[in-house]
């Protein structure tokens, strides 16, 4: 299991300019990023509210939502990241006993068979490991149903986009990689939630 839950495509050449899309219930918001002289600057924001619904609209239909408000916006990159709503992960958490690494893999499967309201094997799956000072060892495990992306993935190429990546979009706030001794707590609020990244 990987670190982040990341649905990565195919290996392209670095982009210099890039779709930045996120869905929050009804809304669409998006960012339009150029790479120059190795950094980042932002071209454009813009957000728009859709009418259908990614997941129970017809694939043809909410794609050409989508592709009417990024015209009306002036966008025309192609190639996109797409932040996945928060309300599509599942969560479940574990204690982690001191186990060989042959077996910890095994326990996880256990565990998260346990833990997740459905058939693990219908999900994406990501962790993320914490250990604190006492030596205890806890494992959050996040899932995303397989059939919610796979219609996301057909909404998205009715609108003529081309996905890099598609990723929980509450990782993007603050970078995971830092050391603990600097503490990063990140809160976004949305339309129908509220996500917290600590």
């Amino acid at each position: 299991m990987n670190n982040v839950l990341k649905v990565q495509f195919a290996k392209r050449r670095p982009r210099s300019t890039l779709l930045g899309l996120t869905l929050d219930g009804s809304r669409l918001e998006g960012v339009v990023l150029r790479r120059t002289n190795g950094s980042v600057h932002v071209q454009q924001v813009f957000s728009a509210a859709l009418t259908l619904d990614p997941l129970t609209g017809a694939p043809e239909l909410v794609g050409r939502e989508i592709r009417n408000h990024l015209n009306t916006a002036g966008v025309r990159e192609r190639y996109c990241v797409v932040g996945l709503p928060l309300k599509w992960a599942l969560t479940a958490h574990i204690t982690m006993p001191e186990l060989a690494e042959a077996d910890a893999a095994s326990f996880v499967e256990l565990e998260a068979e346990k833990g997740f309201p459905c058939d693990v094997t219908t999900l994406l799956q990501a962790s993320s490991t914490c250990q604190l000072a006492g030596k205890e060892k806890y494992l959050t495990l996040i899932g995303v149903p397989h059939a919610q992306v796979s219609a996301l993935e057909r909404v998205l190429q009715a609108a003529q986009l081309k996905p890099v990546s598609l990723s929980l979009g509450l990782t993007a706030l603050q970078r995971a990689d830092r050391p603990a001794s600097d503490g990063v707590l990140a809160l976004a609020i949305g339309e129908t939630h509220v996500g917290l990244q600590i």
